[in-house]
């Protein structure tokens, strides 16, 4: 016990590792876990490979339904709005090769849809309440999207009634269009 003892006190440390210095081992492992942590900032020159993606054509901001795992209410509501901007997206890497039309339409049966899922009672948004030329929309050559604004008349929604008006992105001169991101439901305030 006494010889283990001073084999200690005379080496610091267990008599096996006599030889070893606790310092140099301390500055080892400094400058692996350096050079482990350090390594990660070097440049990766890995392209992705984009050959077998298709462009497709989406609403950026599509909002319903929900891709949460909780069913979230639509919160864009816009009490005095003027202007609803719809955008339509062509997602890919290179932008549009040509001229392309995208088509949207009112989807009343959305709006159904949306009011059986939160339990609401909102009125379906008067065609005299809102102004949209043609629900066609054109992305052009270079460009990657384009906005359609729907005019709303604040006076034609009456009294405290709440409104909903959705749209769905119909077709787009053949280009795929994202199932889950092709329909914006907005809901508005009345007075």
């Amino acid at each position: 016990m006494v010889a283990s003892m001073f084999l200690v006190a005379k080496y610091g440390g267990c008599p096996n590792f006599k030889f070893i210095n606790m310092k140099k081992i301390s500055i080892y492992i400094i400058i692996l876990c350096s050079l482990t942590i350090f390594s990660g900032c070097l440049k990766d020159d890995i392209k992705p490979d984009y050959s077998g993606i298709e462009p497709i054509i989406i609403n950026p901001l599509s909002n319903y339904p929900g891709r949460s795992f909780f069913p979230i209410m639509l919160t864009d509501s816009a009490l005095g709005t003027k202007k609803l901007n719809l955008r339509v997206n062509y997602s890919f890497i290179e932008t549009a090769p040509k001229n392309i039309t995208v088509t949207l339409k009112v989807n009343d049966s959305l709006s159904i849809a949306y009011n059986n899922a939160f339990g609401k009672n909102y009125i379906k948004l008067p065609a005299s309440a809102y102004s949209v030329g043609d629900l066609r929309v054109t992305i052009a050559k270079g460009a990657d999207q384009a906005q359609l604004q729907i005019i709303v008349d604040p006076t034609k929604i009456a009294g405290s009634n709440d409104y909903i008006i959705a749209f769905t992105i119909v077709n787009a001169d053949g280009i795929k269009v994202a199932s889950n991101y092709r329909d914006m439901v907005y809901t508005l305030k009345g007075r």
